[in-house]
């Protein structure tokens, strides 16, 4: 993944939230408000103990811990522009080769034009084995004609399992 994407504002004001929360929560943690107790009887007194955190002390943790999550998963979720795939070049890609086909249908011989047609009608990824099963062509046909398409760069074959699943390229 790309790591050199613009800073905008949200992310600026984002990483303000960040680091101003996880100061609060480091201070309130480690300076805790002390409490005070009264004793009743014939007078009153009243004594400090420090190490126990107020209802305001937690409830300001909490808050802070809330806004320094939300600030760092906002910060770094993956981004379209991070090279995170949102699946619009996959469409594009798709149309593209649907119009090189339609111009270069007559390059492709001896079941090439059907295997690249399997391809392509199942928008861009398909099992090996599906194009086995929907040409009635030979396992070891298929894949040969597939070593062609690749050796002409219009498809690809990635190994997932035990089979291949092969995608346009």
């Amino acid at each position: 993944m790309r790591t050199d994407r613009q800073l905008t504002p949200k992310d600026a004001v984002a990483g303000a939230v960040l680091a101003v929360s996880v100061t609060v929560v480091g201070v309130q943690m480690l300076n805790p408000t002390p409490i005070v107790i009264s004793v009743d009887g014939g007078s009153t007194s009243t004594e400090s103990l420090p190490g126990f955190f107020t209802y305001a002390d937690v409830t300001i943790v909490v808050v802070a811990a809330f806004l320094a999550g939300a600030s760092a998963t906002y910060l770094f979720q993956p981004r379209p522009a991070d090279g995170v795939d949102d699946g619009t070049d996959d469409v594009d890609l798709i149309e593209k080769r649907r119009r090189e086909w339609a111009e270069n249908a007559d390059d492709l011989h001896d079941g090439e034009r059907e295997i690249y047609e399997v391809v392509l009608d199942s928008d861009g990824v398909v099992e090996q084995s599906t194009i086995v099963e929907e040409t009635d062509l030979s396992k070891s046909h298929v894949s040969r004609k597939l070593d062609v398409l690749e050796s002409k760069e219009l498809v690809e074959r990635k190994r997932r399992g035990m089979g291949n699943v092969v995608v346009l390229k």
